[in-house]
C-alpha cells in the first residue's frame, strides 16, 4: 500500500497524466496484453489491461502506456518528435538525467541498452530512499523517443519485468 501511494503522488506528473485511472489490480495471474501504434509499426506486450493517454505540443505528441499489476507498474512511452533526432545516444543520456531529476532519484546502476544498430541507456533508478526502483530504457530512433519503466519495491527485476522491457519492437 506504501508503494502504491509512493507511486501515485511521486510519479503522476511524470508518468500518468492526473486524470487517467490506474489499473490496479489484485496480486495474482494476468494476462499478457500487446499494445501496438502507428499501424503495428510499434509495440510492446504489456503483463495485464492497460491504460493508454495521449497529448500534444507544437513539436512532440506522446502516447503514455501504463499496467499496474499489484505494485508493480508498467509504463510505455512513445514521443513523436517532428524533426528527426540527431546525436540519440547524447539525447538519452538527457532523458535518462531529465527522469530522474523528474522523480528525485539515486541513479545506482546505468549502462549502454542497444535495440538494433540503435543505442540508447539503460538504468536502476532508486526512490523513497532505496524503497523503490525503477528499472529505465529509452532509446532514440528516426523520429521517436521510447522509453520503457517497470516500476516496484524488488531491488532486482523479476521474469514477468524482464519480459516487458525485451517485448519493444519497432518495425522502420
Amino acid at each position: 500500500m506504501l508503494l502504491k501511494m509512493f507511486l501515485s503522488i511521486a510519479l503522476s506528473g511524470l508518468l500518468w497524466p492526473n486524470h487517467v485511472p490506474l489499473n490496479i489490480k489484485e496480486e495474482g495471474v494476468s494476462v499478457e496484453k500487446k499494445y501496438s501504434a502507428e499501424k503495428g509499426k510499434i509495440g510492446i506486450t504489456m503483463p495485464g489491461d492497460y491504460n493508454v493517454s495521449e497529448s500534444e505540443s507544437e513539436s512532440v505528441t506522446t502516447t503514455k502506456v501504463t499496467s499496474t499489476i499489484g505494485d508493480v507498474t508498467y509504463l510505455f512511452s512513445w514521443t513523436l518528435h517532428s524533426a528527426v533526432l540527431e546525436d540519440s545516444k547524447g539525447l538519452a543520456d538527457v532523458s535518462l538525467e531529465s527522469f530522474n531529476e523528474q522523480v528525485q532519484g539515486d541513479i545506482l546502476t546505468q549502462s549502454v541498452y542497444k535495440y538494433g544498430r540503435n543505442e540508447g541507456k539503460s538504468a536502476t533508478v532508486s526512490l523513497a530512499e532505496g524503497q523503490v526502483n525503477c528499472f529505465y530504457r529509452v532509446i532514440l530512433i528516426d523520429q521517436y523517443q521510447f522509453q520503457m519503466v517497470v516500476v516496484t519495491s524488488d531491488k532486482e527485476l523479476n521474469n514477468v519485468g524482464k519480459k516487458f522491457l525485451n517485448s519493444f519492437k519497432y518495425k522502420k
